[in-house]
């Protein structure tokens, strides 16, 4: 019983840690697109939909799509350290197809949806066909 109790007390000690950890990330500022302006809000208030802006070096506070990126061939490093312990840098590209939107307003201006395979757990592999309209033209893309 005292091992139980000493495992139990490490455990909710931990469970603590990890609370403390997730609720510094949740109040962040982080900038997003809302009705054509770019506003601050805290991470917790992210939805679904919106349009994240991050500088270098910024931690990204959710999963997230990359749509554009102010390097000239739509690329961006990024670590996953905080998910997989790994410290290497891995390139992210975005679609072709919404590379070229820059500023708030063309990114206001597009209307996207994403269709994506269920969560498994290969960190690296996502399958997602995605469909977006910009200035009433609509595209259909895919990204693996």
């Amino acid at each position: 019983w005292y091992q139980r109790r000493v495992r139990g007390n490490k455990q909710g000690y931990e469970d603590y840690q990890r609370h403390k950890a997730d609720n510094e990330v949740n109040q962040r500022l982080v900038t997003v697109i809302r009705h054509g302006c770019l506003i601050q809000i805290v991470s917790r208030n992210i939805r679904v939909g919106d349009v994240v802006k991050t500088e270098c070096d910024e931690e990204f506070p959710c999963d997230m799509v990359l749509l554009s990126s102010s390097d000239d061939e739509g690329s961006c490093y990024i670590t996953t350290a905080n998910l997989d312990g790994e410290t290497n840098l891995k390139i992210l590209t975005c679609p072709e197809e919404t590379k070229s939107l820059l500023t708030v307003q063309e990114l206001h201006g597009l209307d996207a949806s994403i269709e994506c395979e269920p969560p498994n757990v290969d960190l690296y592999s996502l399958t997602t066909r995605q469909w977006a309209s910009y200035t009433g033209i609509m595209i259909l893309f895919s990204i693996s």
